[in-house]
């Protein structure tokens, strides 16, 4: 039993809490049932990812599911209108073609996700990486005591 909980919470490092709040947060954005939001979360349970981080992180994409709703349907016609023998092309794959990316508000909810997900990996990632950079000598110091 204490092997699961370690592997599930221990052992966090900063690239991992930013990677699973980012995640989680794509996560609560995208639609929930939707088989792009399936292929998400198969990712969290295969990625290992931080269990507490990732609920953060899905209860703050819910929050902004709610904010950026009005931009789903302008931003996913933009990018299918865009190229569309590019989009015709790749949505017509044999397993793309199972997750809906052709309809607009599907693909804005995607897109935005993403973008979301990336700017808070991003913002963390790099105050997580100094926090622990200041933090370490510290750390390094009380065990030697």
């Amino acid at each position: 039993m204490q092997k699961i909980i370690k592997f599930l919470w221990g052992l966090s490092s900063p690239f991992r809490i930013a990677a699973s709040l980012a995640v989680g947060v794509t996560l609560g954005i995208c639609f929930a049932g939707s088989p792009v939001w399936l292929v998400i979360l198969a990712l969290c349970l295969i990625l290992r990812t931080h269990i507490s981080s990732l609920l953060v992180g899905f209860i703050t994409g819910n929050i902004l599911k709610i904010i950026l709703n009005g931009f789903y349907e302008p931003a996913g016609k933009t990018i299918l209108l865009y190229n569309e023998i590019f989009w015709q092309k790749l949505l017509s794959q044999p397993v793309i073609c199972y997750l809906n990316l052709n309809v607009g508000k599907v693909m804005g909810n995607l897109f935005i996700a993403i973008v979301c997900g990336l700017i808070i990996f991003i913002f963390l990632f790099s105050i997580l990486k100094n926090i622990h950079y200041d933090m370490s000598p510290k750390y390094k110091m009380r065990k030697l005591i």
